[in-house]
């Protein structure tokens, strides 16, 4: 019977140890520390899901995981310099926003161990992210933003809500591979639609305001609302547009929810902070054990925002069908 007491109560103590060793944080570590850049401002919400999504699934920041957040507001050098330092301090994961800085991270950490998350990226393989979105490879995965076919489908539901517009303006920066990537899906719904797509190619916010000045100074501006494009230069001028649009009474296709929030009059994306969220499950799974590069990319979902008080300031009436499949309205 003493024996018999003596294995059991060894059984108990070794079930303790390994409950406690194989809780939410995974693997038993106790602290992991995420360095999370942000590549540009619009995209912040990202961290804020992934966040939120980690806390539901048991890590708590203080006690179990430590979040080192830097801003690069859309400059490479800064960029480097911040991963550089994320390296230097050893952290377990970094989360990125935008293709720059995903492509920076990579760099960075190559040979490291430490792993990459990317997210707000379209076409990660045409980027030279991953090798695959089945099989991504090395230390990176990530979330994928859909296919840029919906770049097209802006101009669909632009054409819906504003039947007046013929003439679609796109300041691009022709470098930016995301905004040369989705030139060709605009271009070809435009041509269907009988819209005649004005192209500007700009290297800087200096460009647009040089434009904008140019088109203020004319009585027909060329064109009858603006789509914006997936790049710095036109993320670091969103303000000068969406106000020079409104003095015009122009629409302006967002390409972000942030942007439809900030005055564009919808937009068709994906929700950063549902993106954080995905990409949270992706960081549980790396700290329970998984190879970054043997987790599949994700993709994001596409929601229509429209933005009712924009609406009226350009002079719209936004017709029922598209109220009807719009997943949020802003009022």
């Amino acid at each position: 019977m003493k024996r018999r007491f003596s294995w059991t109560w060894m059984l108990v103590v070794m079930v303790v140890v390994l409950v406690s060793g194989c809780g939410g944080n995974g693997g038993g570590k106790k602290n992991y520390r995420v360095g999370l850049l942000s590549g540009v401002g619009t995209f912040d919400s990202v961290f804020d899901g992934f966040k939120a999504k980690l806390g539901e699934l048991g890590y708590v920041e203080g006690e179990n995981i430590t979040y080192m957040f830097e801003a690069a507001d859309g400059d490479t050098d800064k960029m480097a310099q911040i991963v550089q330092q994320f390296v230097k301090d050893d952290v377990d994961l970094i989360l990125t926003t935008t293709t720059g800085a995903a492509k920076v991270a990579l760099q960075a950490t190559e040979g490291t161990g430490i792993a990459v998350l990317f997210t707000m990226v379209t076409e990660p393989v045409e980027a030279g992210l991953v090798e695959s979105i089945k099989a991504p490879g090395g230390n990176v995965t990530g979330i994928n933003r859909p296919d840029s076919a919906y770049f097209g489908k802006r101009v669909e539901f632009l054409t819906q809500m504003a039947p007046q517009v013929k003439r679609l303006g796109v300041f691009y920066d022709p470098d930016y591979s995301t905004a040369a990537s989705s030139l060709p899906p605009i271009r070809e719904v435009t041509t269907l639609l009988g819209v005649e797509l004005v192209e500007v190619q700009v290297k800087s916010p200096d460009d647009i305001s040089a434009e904008l000045s140019k088109l203020d100074q004319v009585t027909d501006l060329g064109i009858d609302a603006i789509q914006m494009m997936p790049d710095l230069v036109n993320n670091n001028s969103f303000k000068a547009i969406v106000d020079f649009a409104n003095a015009h009474k122009l629409p302006v296709i967002g390409h972000t929810l942030g942007q439809t929030k900030q005055g564009a009059l919808f937009s068709y994306a994906d929700d950063s902070f549902q993106t954080g969220e995905m990409a949270a499950t992706l960081a549980h799974k790396i700290f329970e054990g998984a190879n970054p590069g043997e987790l599949p990319v994700e993709t994001s979902g596409l929601f229509l925002t429209v933005n009712m008080k924009a609406a009226q300031t350009v002079g719209l009436e936004i017709p029922d069908s598209i109220l009807q499949v719009a997943g949020d309205i802003l009022y």
